[in-house]
């Protein structure tokens, strides 16, 4: 598997930020799972670099973190921070 490392991911700046209990992460708070578990990661890290399923994997991680992101943004304006 590419990367990954005690639960984290060598590559993830939020896993090296969060450290593998992942308490704090956005993705994890987004999903209610440990390690990016039902995410597009999950696909990307088992891809053969350069293989299409890689790209297709790349992609879908991107418009997956612009979700969480839109998310962390509505909250944020809810709640008036």
């Amino acid at each position: 598997m590419k990367g990954l490392e005690h639960g984290g991911s060598d590559e993830c700046p939020l896993c090296q930020h969060f450290g593998p209990s992942c308490v704090g992460c956005p993705i994890a708070a987004y999903t209610s799972w440990l390690h990016c578990e039902n995410t597009p990661h999950e696909e990307y890290v088992v891809a053969a670099e350069g293989s299409e399923e890689e790209k297709e994997a790349i992609l879908a991680e991107i418009k997956f973190l612009k979700e969480v992101m839109a998310k962390l943004v509505r909250t944020k304006a809810e709640s008036g921070l």
